[in-house]
């Protein structure tokens, strides 16, 4: 996995963080002539190599022109978004090589830990964290490590729009020129979020350092180790009152998801027939994953609340024997396939419930990483 210049993380979290195409509305980002077709299809070639799939299947790309002074200028480009969920993934795997240093490519001063470092001592002295300004593109790592964890919400970004009218005095072999690699910093970028999450946690851990520790925070990697290994990930509390009626409508807890996405990866990898009505499965994915803190499968009244979210959102009248998962004897569960597939309809239909799964799409890469692991490391099933 190669390591992504500023500009390119910068347009990987203005898809990430569009709300239109999260929701499904829409497909389409327009990016500006301040980025290359070079650096778009640096992103497309990375998400698509993560994900095994072709260019095409994850994004595609169309010049996009304008008339200024009666002449049609470039004016940039289109990204048409064909798989969010790949571009999700490949964010979120992205943000775990970069903490462990392993991107190739990676230099001194790219390194998360030292950006980290940097932007903590730069920033911890700020008042107002609800509305957090980030104007300097060095530090769009940070923000994408941040965002991809659920310690901040993106409010806006946004970048100084490229001033076509200096093409017009250009020679005409250079009017396709772009900001190039040597001046990745140069780009004039505002990101407005709320961080409180993310440097409250960040307080936090330098609080409990040593005191030399504190004065120099040379342990920066320690805070990412342990916001990486957490398999829950972290959301950004929510602390507009606007937002509070989402709690109990259409959207799945942390430990509902988990529960969800073990459900949709076993399904996945099951030999599955569109008529079959119930399949069987083992405990043990939901105990790897850590579904529960005590690290043991979920317990009754966890599944119980899972099954009435699940026919909350499907919003029909609720039958009491039909349940999407019901626990067996010997750490075994019925899943109901039927149910399955209703609730994975809805799902697809419901804007608020797909902005809420893709918030919450890292934990179903990391199940799907956990899972793949422990298989190879046990031979195991977890069937």
């Amino acid at each position: 996995m190669e390591v992504l210049s500023n500009k390119e993380i910068y347009v990987l979290l203005k898809i990430l963080n569009d709300k239109k195409v999260k929701d499904g509305f829409s497909s389409t980002i327009e990016i500006d002539k301040n980025f290359s077709l070079k650096e778009l299809e640096h992103i497309q070639k990375e998400v698509a190599l993560a994900e095994n799939k072709s260019p095409e299947e994850v994004l595609t790309i169309k010049n996009t022109y304008k008339n200024i002074y009666g002449q049609k200028l470039h004016f940039g480009y289109k990204l048409n978004i064909v798989s969010i969920e790949s571009i999700t993934n490949y964010a979120f795997e992205y943000v775990q090589a970069l903490a462990q240093d392993n991107l190739s490519g990676l230099s001194d001063e790219n390194k998360l830990s030292l950006l980290m470092e940097e932007f903590y001592s730069s920033a911890k002295n700020i008042s107002d964290y609800d509305n957090f300004v980030v104007n300097e593109i060095k530090y769009m790592p940070v923000v994408l490590f941040a965002y991809t964890n659920n310690l901040v919400k993106l409010k806006t970004i946004t970048n100084k729009k490229y001033d076509l009218r200096r093409d017009l005095y250009k020679d005409c072999l250079m009017q396709n020129l772009a900001f190039d690699e040597a001046m990745d910093n140069l780009l004039d970028v505002i990101t407005t979020m709320d961080a409180l999450a993310f440097m409250g946690d960040l307080n936090d851990y330098c609080n409990s350092c040593t005191p030399d520790r504190q004065a120099k925070i040379k342990n920066m990697r320690g805070f990412i180790s342990l916001i990486i290994s957490m398999q829950s990930g972290k959301k950004a509390k929510s602390r507009a009152s606007g937002n509070s009626h989402n709690d109990n409508t259409n959207i799945l807890s942390e430990q509902q998801w988990k529960i969800w996405f073990c459900i949709v990866w076993y399904i996945q990898h099951s030999n599955v027939k569109a008529t079959d009505y119930k399949i069987m499965m083992n405990s043990k994915l939901f105990e790897i994953n850590k579904v529960s803190k005590d690290y043991k499968k979920p317990s009754d009244k966890v599944i119980s609340e899972f099954n009435k979210k699940i026919w909350d959102i499907i919003k029909e009248p609720r039958e009491e024997k039909e349940r999407l998962i019901v626990p067996q004897k010997n750490d075994m569960y019925i899943i109901n396939l039927q149910l399955y597939r209703r609730f994975s309809s809805t799902a697809q239909m419901n804007p608020e419930l797909q902005n809420n799964m893709v918030v919450n799409m890292n934990l179903k890469r990391q199940i799907e990483l956990i899972t793949k692991n422990y298989q190879s490391c046990t031979n195991g099933k977890t069937s």
